[in-house]
């Protein structure tokens, strides 16, 4: 596979389940600037994480929702449902 925007050493973020390394398409992966912390960046996915849960629950205005935690998921979490309405 040829590599056409990216080179070997660049510093990427990608999607693929998890596992501790995987192999992803090109354009699959997200390119993290040098000047960017890798827990900065690791923020893409764990935000992409969290906001699909928040549309897979599909709450309603008026449900309760209990969020046990307020680690960096939970969180997201919260800000995901305040901006969902």
């Amino acid at each position: 596979m040829k590599l056409k925007n990216l080179k070997i050493g660049d510093r990427v973020v990608a999607f693929y389940g998890h596992k501790d390394y995987g192999v992803t398409k090109e354009e699959k992966a997200i390119p993290v600037p040098n000047n960017l912390h890798y827990s900065h960046a690791l923020l893409i996915t764990l935000s992409c994480d969290s906001a699909k849960r928040v549309l897979k629950l599909n709450p309603k205005k008026t449900d309760k929702v209990l969020i046990t935690g307020m680690g960096t998921m939970g969180l997201l979490t919260v800000y995901f449902l305040k901006k969902l309405f």
